[in-house]
């Protein structure tokens, strides 16, 4: 199938996680964010959409006036932090769907079914279950970069694997929420941030969804 377009996102060329490959890899975060472009560009038109394998680092480095050590520095680094395993990019098809025409139909179906639900006939709980989907994919672990940039310090790889580790424990609302507490209390370090953490999980929250925030606010702290 032969598909000339991919699908990004807003912010992409600027996205903060280029910045832990960066200091992770010693590569200049512009170059890392060139190299993910290109890696994305040849995943969309490989025969296996999402496959970076056979990316050819010696003519790309040929192409871009980039050292071709600093190219395969990045994508190792890439590997080592999963956004590459087994040679495909881990977001791909979360991000793309199959066909254009899939997702035009899946929306317009979706718009046709809203128009013909009557005020009445909504009902208000799945209304509510929209809204919480629609705040949880606001929160992605580049807005926890940035959060904890822009209110606690700066953002080194070793720091970065905790943040990574803490989301992973204990989900990308909870990291987000523990650091706005730390910046409102002005306790700026990641240590207090994980006692917040811990503190939630002791008292038997770590069972049940936080109290929830404000995300307006919480883009304050990005």
């Amino acid at each position: 199938m032969s598909i000339s377009w991919w699908r990004s996102w807003h912010g992409a060329p600027t996205d903060l996680k280029w910045q832990v490959i960066s200091a992770r890899s010693g590569v200049k975060a512009g170059i890392v964010s060139a190299v993910a472009w290109a890696l994305m560009d040849y995943a969309s038109q490989h025969n296996e959409r999402g496959t970076v394998d056979g990316f050819d680092t010696e003519m790309y480095s040929v192409y871009s006036g980039f050292e071709q050590i600093e190219i395969e520095a990045v994508i190792k680094t890439m590997i080592d932090k999963k956004i590459i395993v087994d040679g495909k990019l881990t977001a791909w098809s979360k991000r793309q769907p199959v066909r254009e025409d899939d997702s035009y139909d899946r929306v317009r179906k979706h718009r046709a079914m809203k128009r013909n639900v009557t005020h009445g006939n909504s009902p208000d709980k799945d209304k509510d279950k929209d809204k919480d989907k629609d705040k949880e994919e606001e929160i992605t672990a580049a807005t926890i970069y940035s959060a904890y940039q822009n209110n606690i310090g700066g953002l080194s790889g070793i720091i970065s694997e905790k943040i990574d580790a803490d989301i992973q424990e204990y989900s990308l609302q909870w990291v987000l929420e523990a650091i706005q507490k730390a910046t409102i209390q002005e306790k700026r370090s990641l240590a207090y941030i994980q006692g917040i953490l811990k503190g939630w999980k002791r008292d038997g929250k770590g069972a049940q969804k936080p109290q929830e925030n404000n995300y307006a606010s919480a883009k304050v702290y990005e």
